[in-house]
């Protein structure tokens, strides 16, 4: 049967994410970036040669995966199965076999569904906090969410703070 081992996440806030992007210049590889160190991490802490299978969500528009998948994940070349819209899947065998895909829609997957309601949760926490923190400072402040109308919205509000504050925007507010 198929039972959860383990659950872990990477939070990158707003100052690493902006710097991601100007060392890339695209979002897609910063997310592929990203989502990769972390399953190289969960990788080196699995025991045995079981094979492996890994869920991704595409990131943008990207088909290949393959020099991302070289760069991160060790025990050899990454042999390509199928690159395209809907899918691009990958096998690499080492120690074990390691099978990765990466899927358009795959949030209907139970894996990547819990993945993505693990990073939804995360993020709010995280704008609880921005929103405490802001609130303290700014009488009568509305709370944002955090998503693109609202957060002009909030911005602007806080902006005078922010600059009485010294904060540089790149360090709490993401570049796309």
């Amino acid at each position: 049967g198929i039972r959860l081992l383990d659950l872990s996440a990477k939070v990158v806030f707003p100052k690493r994410f902006n710097a991601m992007l100007d060392e890339e210049d695209n979002k897609s590889t910063a997310l592929s970036n990203t989502t990769l160190q972390l399953v190289a991490e969960k990788l080196e802490q699995l025991e045995g040669d079981a094979p492996v299978e890994i869920l991704c969500d595409k990131h943008g528009g990207r088909d290949y995966y393959q020099p991302l998948l070289m760069m991160h994940l060790a025990g050899g070349l990454p042999q390509t199965l199928q690159e395209g819209r809907e899918i691009s899947r990958y096998r690499i065998e080492g120690e074990r076999t390691l099978d990765i895909s990466f899927r358009m829609k795959a949030e209907s997957l139970m894996p990547v569904a819990l993945s993505s309601m693990l990073a939804k949760y995360l993020r709010e926490l995280a704008m609880v906090s921005l929103n405490k923190f802001w609130a303290e400072r700014i009488e009568g402040l509305k709370p944002t969410a955090g998503y693109p109308v609202d957060a002009k919205r909030f911005l602007a509000e806080i902006s005078g703070e922010v600059e009485k504050l010294g904060i540089p925007r790149d360090d709490f507010w993401r570049k796309k």
